[in-house]
């Protein structure tokens, strides 16, 4: 049974998990768990969840591609993030605690562009089965 509402709280929940009170981060978290279970549905019914989302509020695609000038990719103020994400230049990293700091930022940097390519590639899987289930269905038509 589909439950448009079940989903868009379930997407919620997952999307509170890390979001470290961030409404941009969460706003961003959300929709991507929005389309990633969208992509797991038939059309008409990930056509249904987007819509209920974006009534909702918080579902917003365009912010996956936004960043704030001054923040984070978690959306929070460069020096007040509690991942530690600072901008320096390359001449300011003189500690190991500086040093540190800057391996955890480009390690979440990583781990945030790899999410983006996970969501890109999922996105394109379930495009191409999409494709070939249409192709098996006029297959199966034209065969009969």
């Amino acid at each position: 049974m589909f439950d448009v509402e079940k989903l868009y709280d379930d997407a919620c929940h997952l999307a509170l998990h890390g979001c470290g009170c961030s409404y941009e981060l969460y706003v961003q978290k959300l929709t991507k768990e929005i389309d990633r279970k969208a992509h797991h549905l038939p059309s008409d019914q990930a056509t249904a969840l987007k819509a209920y989302a974006e009534q909702k509020g918080d579902y917003a695609p365009e912010a996956l591609d936004h960043r704030y000038d001054g923040c984070c990719a978690h959306g929070i103020d460069y020096g007040c993030c509690p991942a530690g994400c600072e901008v320096l230049d390359a001449g300011e990293w003189d500690s190991e605690e500086d040093d540190a700091v800057r391996d955890l930022h480009q390690d979440l940097m990583a781990e945030f562009e790899a999410e983006e390519e996970q969501t890109r590639l999922a996105e394109i899987a379930s495009r191409d089965a999409h494709a070939l289930d249409r192709l098996d269905a006029l297959r199966g038509r034209m065969s009969s």
